[in-house]
């Protein structure tokens, strides 16, 4: 009877610490060292404004999407927040604040300067570097979309394109004309001229320049970037609270510079990036 008294006691009070502890997964694309340095302290200012433990998890977008249920908070890129959203009804409560480009960012299309390639039509059939053809924003869907809607099919027009490790591999690859045309996220290319990354970009062109609404040239439209999602597990209370704390970080808390971020403003309209992964479902389908 002691016995069973003791494991009834045990198995409520591990019920109660689960209850109290939540669960923060954030999309790793840095390698997992680096992912959890810059996220580590925003879970612990999380922690502190809910008066409960929030753990930080680093995952890449697959599994992170799999695995989404598991998470009571998530922050990723625009592709998997809207698949998250959809398919798990969690709710988008804020978009990432980036320290360079703000809320919204795009996508990049480069050629070397000596290819032919001069539109958007002229990527047909061509070997094309991308990130990744289920999950990446900038390093794919945003660009591919573009490609759609100037007439493009992606079962017959994107059959070559290829997927490389990251996008310094796709700008060498581009650089060195092993492929015909490269992916790439707006920023990158102003970083390396920065000095961020010793590489020669000086032999690059964009495809489909535009200008305007955000800081850097761009080869599509503009979308919100990454997303803060909240579990519909989540009691309304926390998620307010958590909310209020996104929205009241400011950029000089040592948990957005730790992050490199400005902070989070309220949640942007994903259904465009709905529209865009709709778009692709064809033979090289956005796998959700």
């Amino acid at each position: 009877m002691k016995f069973l008294l003791f494991l009834s006691c045990f198995i409520i009070s591990t019920f109660l610490v689960n209850a109290e502890h939540y669960h923060f997964g954030v999309l790793d694309f840095q390698g997992n060292k680096v992912t959890m340095q810059r996220w580590q302290q925003l879970s612990t200012y999380l922690s502190s404004a809910i008066d409960k433990k929030v753990s930080v998890l680093a995952l890449k977008n697959s599994p992170l999407t799999i695995r989404a249920k598991s998470f009571d908070f998530i922050l990723t890129n625009p592709v998997a927040t809207e698949m998250i959203a959809d398919e798990f009804d969690y709710e988008i409560i804020a978009t990432l604040n980036h320290s360079k480009q703000g809320p919204l960012y795009a996508g990049v299309i480069i050629v070397h300067e000596d290819s032919e390639i001069s539109s958007l039509q002229d990527i047909a059939k061509k070997r094309v570097g991308v990130v990744n053809m289920d999950f990446a924003a900038g390093g794919y869907i945003f660009q591919a979309y573009e490609l759609v809607k100037a007439g493009l099919e992606p079962a017959e027009d994107f059959k070559y394109f290829i997927e490389l490790n990251n996008q310094i591999a796709i700008i060498k690859h581009v650089n060195n004309k092993n492929i015909d045309a490269g992916f790439i996220r707006t920023g990158m290319l102003e970083d390396i001229q920065e000095g961020l990354v010793d590489l020669d970009v000086s032999h690059l062109k964009m495809i489909n320049q535009q200008n305007g609404i955000i800081d850097y040239p761009r080869s599509t439209s503009v979308y919100p970037h990454w997303g803060f999602l909240v579990s519909p597990s989540v009691p309304d209370k926390v998620k307010q609270v958590v909310k209020k704390a996104l929205l009241e970080l400011s950029p000089n808390h040592p948990s957005a510079l730790a992050a490199n971020i400005k902070g989070f403003v309220s949640a942007k309209d994903y259904s465009v990036i709905k529209q865009a992964i709709n778009s692709l479902k064809t033979s090289n389908d956005i796998k959700e």
